[in-house]
């Protein structure tokens, strides 16, 4: 098939688009990258650096030996691992009840499951909420108040609801109760959307900022995008360099730090990420 003028100036178009958004998401991911292998002289004059003139880990090295980074990074590995794991298995379950249509009043939860995406009791309640329950400067609070997210659980109950009764009237016949059915063949053959929303998730808990600045006073418990704010804003630099050529180096290189683990993360849910949210949007 020949293709016209039009087609071509047009396909010549999306190409270059294309590469100008591709440019604009590659470019200053590495010049945060190579100035934070480069020493801070070298940053200066090399200003937008596609390419480190000079490798140095210094800053690296101040980074990995302040115990305040260290134990952010904790922090922040421990709220993103229980907190997904937490939400993943609650959300699942709230949204296989809310697809059986044999539950009584299901109509009515989902009603007021979608009135919550809408509305909220707003930041000072709920703040107050969660100083009653003494979560206050405890890990538990950047957790337990954002545990299930109402969006995620409709996504999971369409695609529960898209799963052959056969296999769950199989299932009673062969005497299982709900939990077994839900733990032995719901969730196995739920792994693309499981992916998808865990992820979500996972990347909503490694960029918990707002509810740390909210609920936690005390530094030992802040999360990395707390101290990496920190970091940026030249705020607590002297708690991390005894010289001054490295702030430059040290507020990429914590960007680096704090972005890496979750994006190294993506190519292994990458196959799972597209048929998930596709499947769950077939129908509500």
């Amino acid at each position: 098939m020949v293709k016209s003028l039009s087609d071509r100036l047009f396909q010549i178009f999306v190409y270059l688009v294309s590469i100008v958004a591709c440019l604009v998401c590659i470019v200053p991911m590495l010049h945060v990258l190579n100035v934070s292998l480069m020493s801070y002289v070298d940053s200066i004059r090399s200003g937008i650096a596609l390419f480190p003139t000079s490798i140095s880990l210094e800053s690296y090295r101040y980074l990995l030996e302040d115990p305040y980074i260290v134990t952010s990074f904790k922090n922040t590995v421990f709220i993103t691992l229980v907190g997904t794991a937490l939400s993943l298995l609650f959300s699942a379950m709230m949204g296989y009840s809310l697809s059986r249509k044999d539950l009584p009043g299901v109509s009515v939860l989902m009603s007021l499951v979608a009135f919550t995406m809408l509305f909220s009791g707003g930041m000072i309640p709920t703040y107050y909420v969660v100083r009653e329950l003494g979560l206050i400067n405890s890990l538990w609070a950047m957790i337990l108040p954002v545990l299930i997210s109402p969006f995620n659980v409709i996504i999971l109950r369409s695609f529960f609801r898209n799963i052959e009764n056969s296999l769950i009237e199989s299932a009673y016949i062969d005497g299982a109760g709900e939990f077994r059915i839900f733990a032995q063949i719901v969730m196995p053959v739920s792994k693309p959307v499981l992916a998808t929303i865990g992820l979500f998730y996972g990347v909503g808990y490694w960029n918990t900022f707002f509810t740390a600045l909210f609920y936690i006073t005390k530094n030992e418990l802040n999360p990395l995008q707390v101290v990496v704010r920190g970091l940026i804003a030249q705020a607590t630099i002297s708690d991390y360099a005894a010289e001054q050529h490295y702030t430059m180096g040290l507020r990429m290189a914590a960007v680096v730090i704090s972005a890496v683990p979750i994006i190294a993360v993506y190519p292994f849910l990458q196959r799972y990420f597209v048929k998930g949210m596709m499947i769950g949007a077939v129908k509500g």
